[in-house]
């Protein structure tokens, strides 16, 4: 059985996004940076220890900055 938490971790921490990622995603909306930001607030929120693990407000918050960011870089193309 995988912990699929942990096996994500490892594959965050190697580098290896194509592992988890949709590559259509990434081939044609280059949207690499806000994947991994996205995959990172997800893995936050599996933390073990219940205490480590962020509010959904602040779950919230950290999706919207991505979409902020995102938003400034289309508007800036």
């Amino acid at each position: 059985m995988v912990d699929l938490p942990v096996w994500v971790q490892s594959v965050v921490k190697e580098e290896w996004t194509a592992e988890v990622f949709d590559v259509e995603l990434i081939r044609l909306h280059n949207l690499t940076t806000e994947m991994i930001q996205m995959l990172q607030n997800a893995l936050a929120c599996v933390e073990k220890v219940h205490d480590s693990r962020p509010s959904i407000s602040e779950v919230v918050g950290v999706i919207e900055l991505i979409q902020v960011y995102d938003l400034d870089i289309a508007c800036s193309i």
